[in-house]
């Protein structure tokens, strides 16, 4: 039941595309092939024929992998994730509220309130969105940016922060336009995203990180900021994060094609989903929660990265980063009046 998509391509109207690698996640239940292709006008990277919507949605339901993250380690993770794009973003923004589009499990929003910014997030899981709620006790509204904005009294934030979202969307223009809608005049977008012109996709091939049943669009400079002018935005600068060189090609080993045939023989068998239930079940019992107090605690005495440390890091300087071909991507943008 999959539909061909994206032609005309959404960033530049071409209609021609080529197959850039077709590639099987029997991990996560995808059926038959994922085929990203490469728009021939633009460098889109695209998933198609693709799954319905609904049926991208069902790949989540307990299979994504950033809901299945240790405490500590999500919380250190984002810490650094703020650093390298709100935290290199900071000082255009005057304003210090900021709502967070697809705030998963709320760590980042903690952590910036924990450095007092007025925060507020939007999630669509809604047990991620709850445990925002209940753990930090963060305003996080449960649904879609489109649904957030209909509610009667939604205030415009003066800054907006999106990473690690619009390569999941199947319309990303619609979302872009969502978002000028939700900053104010001339309000600020930092808007990270797996970059398609990454060097280490192109050493890794179809290993790249960046291809996974998830990502159904990969953009690079050029075409994403087309959408961002589409959508009423100016873009004010872009780099990439993590921009060290990219490995040598290594040959194919044995023991890859034994690994891959026993994690097939163990999904035939389905025992897959229990031995990844149960590996679950050993992370929750080794890991420790995260409180607000705890965030607050850790920040003050230099256990998590601090907003303003990326800025000076030698990943930052590198002349990869300013040419945007490390692997992520980072677009800081303002509305337009």
């Amino acid at each position: 039941m999959k539909q061909t998509v994206n032609n005309p391509c959404l960033a530049c109207g071409g209609r021609v595309s080529r197959l850039l690698h077709a590639l099987t996640y029997p991990d996560q239940h995808y059926p038959g092939l994922f085929e990203m292709r490469e728009c021939a006008g633009c460098g889109l990277l695209f998933n198609s024929p693709r799954l319905s919507d609904a049926e991208i949605a069902q790949l989540y339901d307990g299979d994504y992998y950033v809901f299945q993250e240790r405490e500590r380690d999500a919380a250190r993770r984002v810490a650094l994730l703020a650093s390298q794009t709100l935290g290199v973003a900071a000082p255009y923004c005057e304003a210090r509220d900021v709502l967070e589009v697809g705030c998963a499990k709320g760590y980042l929003l903690a952590q910036l309130r924990a450095q007092g910014w007025q925060v507020r997030g939007v999630e669509l899981a809604t047990a991620a969105a709850e445990f925002a709620r209940q753990r930090f006790g963060l305003d996080v509204y449960s649904g879609t940016l489109a649904d957030c904005l209909a509610r009667p009294g939604f205030e415009p934030a003066s800054v907006l922060l999106c990473t690690d979202v619009i390569e999941h969307v199947p319309a990303p223009l619609a979302l872009l336009q969502d978002m000028r809608r939700a900053l104010k005049p001339r309000g600020w977008l930092v808007l990270g995203t797996p970059n398609a012109d990454a060097d280490h996709r192109r050493a890794l091939g179809p290993r790249w990180l960046g291809f996974n049943p998830f990502h159904i669009f990969l953009f690079n400079r050029a075409n994403l900021s087309r959408l961002l002018d589409q959508a009423g935005f100016d873009l004010v600068r872009a780099y990439t994060y993590a921009n060290d060189d990219p490995p040598r090609p290594a040959p194919a080993r044995w023991r890859d094609g034994l690994r891959d045939r026993l994690r097939e023989t163990l999904r035939a068998s389905g025992l897959l989903p229990v031995l990844r239930r149960a590996r679950s079940g050993m992370l929750a019992i080794a890991d420790s929660p995260v409180s607000l107090h705890g965030l607050q605690a850790d920040l003050a005495r230099g256990q998590l990265p601090a907003l303003h440390s990326y800025a000076a890091s030698a990943d930052a300087r590198s002349a990869r980063s300013a040419a945007c071909r490390g692997d992520n991507l980072v677009l800081i943008a303002r509305a337009r009046s």
